[in-house]
């Protein structure tokens, strides 16, 4: 009966240190969990962020190319008749760089305002 009793307190500690092991691994595997679902998330978000930065760069670009398909470079700016994005004030002003022409200032200070943009790139 004693060497029973004895076999019987080993295995009940050979169980309570499973048990111990058992918790342990729980809460690793718990932990690993949580871990992957951070890694994935974070993977998530930053080629979620990537693609809103390439279509920002593409809308950008296509803005760009149709800006300059309809001949406007600047915003806001009326366009001489015919619509090219050229201007006559260099032939009005021919020693005038880009299409800038001074202005007339009281005190005989010239004063420079851009015309459209000389190149006629599309």
């Amino acid at each position: 009966m004693k060497k029973l009793e004895i076999k019987l307190r080993h295995f009940e500690e050979l169980e309570t240190i499973m048990d111990r092991e058992k918790e342990a691994l729980e809460q690793q595997r718990q932990q690993l969990l949580t871990e992957r679902q951070t890694f994935h998330a974070e993977q998530l978000k930053h080629a979620e962020m990537k693609v809103r930065q390439q279509r920002e760069q593409q809308s950008q670009a296509a803005g760009y190319a149709m800006q300059q398909h309809a001949g406007q470079a600047v915003p806001g700016r009326m366009l001489p008749a015919g619509g090219n994005g050229q201007s006559n004030m260099a032939a009005r002003h021919p020693g005038a760089p880009n299409g800038m022409y001074p202005s007339s200032q009281p005190d005989g200070v010239a004063a420079s305002q851009p015309g459209p943009p000389a190149s006629g790139h599309s």
